[in-house]
């Protein structure tokens, strides 16, 4: 957790194995509108994925960024 003064402005999950990595897609997107072709291979899919929070929300992002800037056509299932 993360705090300013008494006031939690940040929680992320616990990561238990060493050298560990989780990332949040959510964070990626704003970067990914700009070069959508990144999004098929990124590690952040993947886990948003694995975890089910690839919403149908992120899938109108995905399809608007496609069309908007070209790319793949879809991300990797």
């Amino acid at each position: 957790m993360v705090y300013d003064g008494r006031e939690e402005v940040a929680r992320h999950e616990r990561l238990i194995a060493k050298g560990g990595c989780r990332l949040d897609l959510d964070h990626y997107l704003e970067a990914l509108v700009r070069k959508p072709g990144a999004l098929p291979g990124a590690t952040a899919l993947d886990q948003a994925r694995s975890a089910g929070r690839f919403t149908p929300v992120h899938d109108a992002w995905w399809a608007a960024a496609v069309k908007a800037h070209g790319g793949a056509t879809a991300p990797a299932r």
